[in-house]
């Protein structure tokens, strides 16, 4: 029978919390992702847990239509920053816990002053509590521009998200792809080389990556260089 050699595993002493913070325009493929990258980490014994935004604004506020999702919506704005950092805090609770290894937080980030502020905010969080296991940052930032494939990355979470069940297709298509066009609206894709990051395009067609560092981080440039574009839920 095969097993893995012990070393495949990283030991607690020389590894350290990981945020994965993922970064991309609605129906890029994020938390298929997320979902996968969880699955692999897993399987090498690394706790690892999704943290979705979108999931928790559901939870708590029901669903939400495309104006919900302006930035000249100073209100809606302001509930989503405020959801944004609900998530991330439970989340580095998590991580500092104990609890887990690696934790993802599966929303847009689409700005790189929302990058920069989750910097400086696990920086403090470190700072305020020393003696608390460190935590790295990697960004995965997923980019896709194949229409074919975004087309149907779309039809697929209209289908499946919870904000569309009272609307008809055509509706939900529209609504989401104004959703999309907000969003673009503000979307920075990450061109800051003091963060480490990887770059997905088209789900592996092309990766691109920045300052990665340690065994896990390498196992997942790794992972995300060996997707495959095909016909598959986002």
């Amino acid at each position: 029978m095969y097993r893995r050699a012990s070393f495949d595993i990283p030991s607690k002493v020389e590894q350290k919390k990981l945020l994965i913070v993922m970064v991309g325009l609605p129906a890029r493929g994020k938390s298929f992702i997320s979902h996968r990258l969880t699955n692999y980490l897993t399987w090498f014994g690394l706790k690892t847990r999704v943290f979705n935004v979108g999931a928790y604004r559901r939870k708590v506020g029901g669903s939400e239509d495309a104006e919900f999702f302006d930035a000249g919506n100073k209100a809606a704005a302001a509930k989503r920053e405020e959801l944004a950092w609900t998530v991330l805090n439970e989340l580095l609770t998590w991580l500092r816990g104990g609890e887990g290894d690696v934790g993802i937080f599966d929303a847009t980030n689409t700005t790189d002053q929302r990058r920069r502020l989750i910097i400086e905010h696990c920086n403090s969080q470190q700072q305020d509590r020393p003696f608390v296991s460190e935590i790295s940052v990697l960004f995965v930032e997923s980019i896709c521009d194949d229409l074919e494939v975004l087309e149907n990355n779309i039809r697929q979470k209209i289908e499946s998200s919870p904000d569309y069940t009272r609307m008809s297709a055509d509706q939900a298509m529209q609504d989401f792809k104004a959703r999309i066009e907000k969003y673009k609206r503000v979307y920075e894709t990450i061109s800051d080389d003091t963060l480490s990051y990887i770059k997905v395009m088209n789900l592996s067609s092309k990766v691109v990556c920045n300052r990665i560092h340690g065994r896990t981080q390498h196992r997942i440039l790794a992972f995300l260089m060996s997707l495959h574009v095909v016909e598959r839920p986002v």
